[in-house]
């Protein structure tokens, strides 16, 4: 099999469009002046990943921002993630079917994402959000 060694990988003036058309309307969120740096990358993987970044969310005014940091291994990540000011309508398209007025206002966290692979295959693996703070701003309908 392939064994890959890299040291670091670094982003700099990133973009990444998440184009979600599976629902109607469809959502579009751009993140961008993407940073993303990298280190112990190997593969197979024999220590973890290491990994942070940030950007600038391009949805309505204000403008959010989405910073982050954590490791990885084959089975197992763990990241601390930080949201300043997320605009509540970049959900409107999940929630269009079950609200009908717009959702306005903006969304400001901290949290933790956990996440562990099955442990057998066929198994379920789990995912949990730990929230240590959540602000909604000028939450209206």
């Amino acid at each position: 099999g392939w064994n890959v060694s890299v040291q670091r990988i670094a982003v700099r003036e990133g973009v990444a469009v998440l184009d979600d058309r599976s629902i109607s309307p469809r959502a579009t969120v751009t993140l961008a002046g993407l940073t993303l740096d990298a280190s112990a990358l190997q593969w197979p993987l024999a220590q973890p990943l290491q990994f942070s970044g940030a950007a600038a969310v391009a949805s309505r005014p204000p403008q959010a921002s989405l910073s982050f940091t954590g490791s990885a291994t084959a089975s197992a990540a763990s990241a601390t993630v930080t949201l300043s000011r997320l605009a509540l309508g970049t959900a409107g398209p999940y929630l269009a079917r079950y609200l009908q007025p717009t959702l306005a206002g903006s969304l400001s966290a901290n949290f933790g994402l956990d996440w562990q692979a099955a442990q057998a295959p066929g198994g379920a693996g789990t995912l949990q959000l730990l929230v240590s703070s959540l602000t909604l701003d000028g939450l209206s309908l």
